[in-house]
């Protein structure tokens, strides 16, 4: 539905877009959560780390959610 006003319409006049959106949303999510676990197990940011240094644990995951939301900005909205 991509940059589609038709498509955006029909979904309108048919009440089918919150069922579209809420679809997206939770692929988003999905993608997210895959991303996320991603980077992490490349930086080695595991359970082990957060149970020994908690506050780096925080730190890294924070940055692969910073990363992964980067990548689902880039595909979903800006592409």
């Amino acid at each position: 539905m991509k940059n589609d006003p038709e498509s955006y319409q029909d979904m309108v006049v048919k009440g089918t877009l919150t069922q579209y959106l809420n679809e997206v949303a939770e692929s988003a999510e999905e993608d997210m959560e895959r991303l996320i676990r991603a980077q992490a197990a490349q930086d080695g940011t595991d359970e082990n780390l957060k149970r020994t240094d908690p506050m780096k644990w925080v730190g890294l995951m924070n940055n692969c959610k910073a990363q992964a939301e980067e990548i689902l900005l880039t595909e979903l909205i800006y592409s």
